[in-house]
């Protein structure tokens, strides 16, 4: 029963971390995807995963011999949103890329999240979850040579043929997954790993300046903010703010005033990070064309927006170069994604059921600080979903959402009792 009891955690845990870690070995070892064409590979071990996954979930629930009768509209949400695709009846474009990756990674990672969440058993894959921080550090890490000796503008296949934005966001996860263990999780830790702990930090961080990746900036920064509120008392949360803030200030001197290896890479690419703050807010046409993304969201929105057009609906035939293929646009923000599938009746009730979902996430880390082992995950789905991705393809975000959702709140009671 314990060999059983491994694998699963083995499985769940590989359909949320299965691109990370594939990705940064690749890294690590020197070599890249570039596609299905050249090797299918990682579909292969994606495909397979997900069927271990969908089995493994099975067997639990008939180990368990029912599903809890509250537990059933979560369970049956995945169900709804393949029902409401084969109905669209919209086979094509971003709807097939969407179903088909909701099917092999967001489905088996939501029914993961419920049945992690019901047990309330994160805390089983803390030094899995660190285990992964270290080997996406490492493998990020170690694309800095070359990331340092290419243009800024031609660091399309830096990471293991990957996007540098990805190199980013994979950096900023690193990043809150040792952020947290450091500072959230307890447990002796030696000096010696404290100091190893905080050269990664700044590794990962350097990673994120060099590559001029402004997603995982943002990951890292919404990532400290959210431990140090939720570790920290309000009068050092100020004082640590504070520090940064001198810190940060210190450095852009420093590198505008000293010389040194990289030079004018490194404030190339630190410019690039805040190019789109400018004295009246920001400029949205220095956000790799999100002003007009945007703008487009904005237009359908307006043709529709009561009810919107469907989670499948849209079919855009927008012309390159913005959009990528015809039919594959999406707005890049979650809100205005939300907007566009079903108008402010939708949003209404997102909003409602994302509002509860923050606050009983608060709850659950104000009463178990192992909880915020979800943090890194969520910070690094949510920031993607408001700058670069479409949630119906964000395996980390359902992942989360479905834990949260299926927390049981007796655990309030009984962690309040302790």
């Amino acid at each position: 029963m314990g060999s059983i009891k491994t694998t699963e955690r083995i499985v769940f845990f590989n359909i949320l971390a299965l691109p990370f870690w594939y990705f940064s070995l690749l890294s690590i070892l020197g070599m890249s995807h570039f596609g299905e064409q050249e090797s299918p590979l990682y579909w292969v071990l994606v495909i397979f995963s997900s069927i271990m996954a969908y089995s493994f979930i099975a067997l639990r629930i008939f180990i368990n011999g029912h599903i809890r009768l509250s537990l059933l509209p979560l369970y049956l949400l995945p169900v709804a949103i393949v029902f409401i695709y084969l109905w669209t009846g919209n086979f094509t474009g971003l709807a097939f890329q969407s179903i088909a990756l909701f099917l092999v990674f967001v489905a088996p990672a939501f029914y993961v999240g419920i049945e992690l969440g019901s047990k309330a058993s994160i805390e089983e894959y803390s030094q899995t979850l660190f285990g992964l921080g270290l080997l996406v550090s490492v493998g990020v890490l170690a694309t800095i040579p070359v990331v340092l000796n290419t243009d800024l503008n031609v660091l399309f296949e830096v990471f293991a043929g990957g996007h540098y934005q990805s190199l980013s966001y994979f950096a900023s996860l690193a990043f809150v997954i040792i952020l947290v263990h450091l500072f959230a999780i307890n447990g002796n830790k030696s000096g010696l790993m404290i100091l190893m702990l905080v050269l990664l930090l700044i590794g990962d961080l350097a990673v994120i300046f060099f590559s001029g990746g402004r997603g995982g900036l943002v990951v890292i920064t919404f990532g400290i903010l959210a431990v140090m509120v939720l570790k920290l008392s309000v009068r050092k949360f100020l004082t640590i703010t504070l520090i940064i803030v001198l810190s940060l200030y210190l450095m852009v001197t420093l590198l505008q005033n000293v010389d040194f290896l990289f030079k004018d890479r490194v404030i190339e690419s630190s410019m690039r990070l805040i190019s789109y703050i400018v004295d009246g807010g920001i400029d949205f046409s220095k956000t790799s064309n999100r002003d007009i993304y945007y703008g487009q969201a904005i237009e359908y929105i307006s043709q529709r927006p009561i009810f919107g057009y469907g989670l499948f609906g849209v079919i855009d035939h927008s012309p390159d170069p913005y959009f990528g293929l015809p039919g594959l646009y999406y707005p890049h923000n979650l809100f205005l994604e939300v907007l566009l599938h079903g108008g402010i009746i939708y949003l209404a009730v997102f909003l409602t059921i994302f509002i509860w979902f923050g606050y009983k996430f608060y709850r659950m880390i104000a009463c178990d600080v192992s909880q915020i082992l979800l943090l890194p995950f969520f910070s690094y789905s949510f920031v993607q979903l408001m700058f670069s991705g479409t949630y119906l393809q964000e395996t980390l975000f359902w992942f989360v959402f479905a834990y949260v959702m299926a927390y049981p709140s007796r655990e309030f009671h009984i962690k309040n009792r302790q």
